[in-house]
């Protein structure tokens, strides 16, 4: 699954808010109570967010355009399948 981490204040729901159903995540790695989002029809996995912070975490096949940016940098790769290659990144920009 490729995600993309965005600030919130960049998130906007444009249709279907009706169909996400939310739950609270307990068992994650940091500890912290993860809102994990999907599609009450389809059970497909929209977004994710803490209830504290400015970031939101979105599945990228839920994205309307094709991005015009490429990865910063990949993480949570110990959980990697091997046969998964490794993303190509840019450097960010400051």
């Amino acid at each position: 699954m490729a995600n993309a981490v965005f600030k919130r204040k960049q998130f906007v729901i444009t249709q279907g808010e009706d169909n996400i159903k939310r739950f609270g995540d307990t068992q994650t790695g940091s500890g912290k109570v993860l809102q994990r989002s999907f599609c009450v029809s389809c059970g497909s996995n929209i977004f994710l967010e803490h209830n504290t912070g400015d970031y939101i975490i979105i599945a990228t096949g839920t994205l309307n355009e094709e991005p015009e940016w490429v990865p910063r940098e990949e993480k949570y790769v110990k959980g990697k399948r091997p046969w998964i290659d490794s993303i190509k990144t840019q450097s960010a920009k400051l």
